[in-house]
């Protein structure tokens, strides 16, 4: 029978791959083709040329062009926040099979997520309603170096946010931590480690804790100090392992830290820094 923390690992770490392909279907830099920063360069596209033209029925065909940007970023973020939860599914049944556990699951419910995205576009149709009211088109659209209203950016980021915490309900729903012999078991955070992985998932890349308790997250751009579950910060592709008692202080828990840390230190002595993520840039030039 193969080693059950390997694999729970291993399934942690395949989901960190999955979340990073989730994140690119958004759209950012290197991949322009994500279907919602492809939604706002469309939309853009025709405002453009509303204002271009001076139509007088400007503000009609721009609320038309706003209307269909939200219905094309509503019916994405469906089909995207669905496969993140069938992402940390796939990863829990992998831990669970491992490890013999019996699981009772259900699907999370994702509509929620998807409202608290929408919300954003929302703002933006509003703000944009108000910028043409006073006629304002440069705060609709930005310049050629920044983005307006019209922007993917917050969107994106929201989305980004939600994509990775539907992988962790789906991740709970299928194991179900409270179901679970209390004692018996641990939950060991796994991160994506790349140029890209934040000093807080570095550092906490391999922390196992009672699943009950808290992760150990002090380091920037950690959203608190203490917290339950990844995703741990915007654009986080953390994912946990479950662990059994035994295993907290094995060596492949020690290669992890190590690796985290080897990392670190790399980055110090070359003065790297993480890369801004595209997607939370103003500059036009780092979003395309």
């Amino acid at each position: 029978m193969a080693d059950a923390h390997l694999v729970a690992v291993k399934a942690a770490l395949a989901t960190g791959e999955e979340l990073r392909h989730l994140f690119n279907r958004i759209g950012m830099a290197e991949h322009p083709r994500g279907r919602i920063l492809v939604a706002y360069r469309n939309a853009r596209r025709v405002l453009s040329e509303v204002v271009r033209t001076g139509s007088a029925r400007l503000e009609r065909e721009a609320m038309e062009a706003l209307a269909a940007l939200r219905a094309e970023v509503d019916a994405a973020t469906a089909v995207l926040l669905d496969d993140a939860v069938a992402v940390g599914r796939k990863s829990a049944g992998a831990q669970a099979d491992a490890r013999s556990l019996r699981v009772a699951s259900r699907v999370p419910d994702v509509a929620p997520m998807r409202q608290a995205v929408l919300a954003g576009v929302d703002a933006q149709v509003a703000s944009a309603r108000a910028a043409l009211a006073v006629g304002d088109t440069a705060m609709l659209l930005g310049d050629e170096e920044a983005w307006g209203i019209v922007s993917p950016a917050p969107v994106a980021k929201e989305t980004a946010k939600w994509l990775a915490v539907a992988v962790m309900e789906g991740w709970l729903e299928f194991i179900n931590p409270a179901r679970l012999p209390a004692g018996d078991w641990y939950k060991q955070a796994i991160a994506a480690i790349d140029e890209r992985t934040t000093e807080c998932c570095l550092r906490v890349h391999g922390q196992a804790v009672p699943l009950e308790e808290m992760f150990v997250t002090l380091y920037e751009p950690a959203w608190a100090d203490r917290q339950a579950w990844p995703p741990f910060h915007w654009w986080c592709r953390a994912s946990p392992a479950l662990v059994s008692a035994a295993e907290v202080g094995d060596e492949l828990t020690a290669q992890m830290q190590e690796a985290g840390h080897a990392e670190l230190e790399a980055r110090e002595q070359t003065g790297a820094r993480r890369e801004i993520h595209p997607a939370h840039a103003r500059s036009k030039r780092l979003i395309w």
